[in-house]
């Protein structure tokens, strides 16, 4: 015997953002990149042009996972931005022999270089989608969680044939853990003594009538973690009201995964065959 929950959705229209792609290509190698995205994703007609495949794209997002939670999105013009691989392999961000992005700060660097080659666009509000032709071993995707204004999330290249985890990506963007992860109250608690005591002390500054150029300085040293400890909260504290964590890899929810060995082209590959669905909780965290 089953229960039949109703939910009301009167703010649906409110939930609806853009999503806009941006191709990862390399100075020299920009046909080849472009053509790789092409031949790689998958989830349409190859025959295609890429602003027409990605539709397909959208429906999925719109008919099969982002629609449980009532939002929508709609994807955008498609963007290059062009990378100079010598001086990123320097920069330490790619592995010179193998062609394949380290585990860094990868998205802030992408970022960066969108907003630097198309000021305009990044101005923009929603979500970034980086389509990359290169892949990075242990990860097919990349989404920005902890910080409280993300906006960005890449796909690496064994994942651009996988709609699953451009619906995972974007549940971590909006504030998603993954399904088995486990967490300290511990930390939660620190997080927000940390956060009291800020604004605590910005308050008492302002109320005081410091100097703006104090207030100024001393919020420069406490901006970056400040961020990351409101951002962490921002998840954090949703995830706390299930208890719920369950085994990797055991259930249907968009944010579990496994990972498997493929042996032919000695990288890990995410299995993604079962993702299916996001359960209530993720839904207000995602809304």
């Amino acid at each position: 015997m089953g229960k039949l929950m109703v939910f009301k959705n009167a703010n649906y229209n409110e939930l609806e953002f853009d999503i806009t792609p941006v191709r990862i290509v390399r100075k020299g190698a920009v046909s080849s990149d472009q053509s790789a995205i092409e031949m790689d994703k998958g989830f349409g007609d190859p025959s295609k042009p890429i602003t027409d495949d990605l539709k397909n794209l959208e429906t999925y997002l719109n008919s099969l996972s982002l629609n449980q939670t009532l939002l929508k999105a709609n994807i955008d013009t498609v963007y290059d931005i062009e990378i100079d691989e010598a001086q990123w392999i320097a920069d330490g961000l790619i592995f010179s022999s193998t062609k394949i992005f380290k585990d860094v700060e990868i998205l802030d660097k992408l970022f960066e270089e969108f907003q630097k080659q198309h000021p305009s666009a990044a101005k923009n509000s929603g979500l970034i989608s980086f389509l990359s032709p290169l892949r990075r071993d242990g990860a097919g995707g990349q989404g920005d969680l902890y910080d409280i204004d993300a906006k960005s999330f890449v796909i690496y290249n064994t994942n651009l044939s996988s709609k699953d985890s451009f619906a995972h990506e974007i549940g971590h963007v909006l504030g998603l853990k993954h399904s088995f992860h486990k967490y300290s109250q511990t930390r939660l608690n620190q997080y927000n003594l940390f956060v009291k005591q800020v604004d605590n002390r910005i308050n008492y500054m302002f109320d005081n009538k410091y100097p703006e150029n104090e207030i100024t300085e001393l919020w420069k040293d406490y901006k970056k973690d400040y961020a990351d400890a409101r951002g962490s909260l921002k998840t954090y504290y949703h995830y706390f009201k299930t208890k719920d964590v369950f085994k990797q890899a055991t259930t249907e929810n968009m944010m579990d995964y496994s990972n498997e060995k493929d042996a032919q082209k000695n990288i890990i590959q995410t299995n993604n065959n079962s993702r299916i669905s996001f359960w209530k909780y993720q839904w207000d965290i995602m809304q």
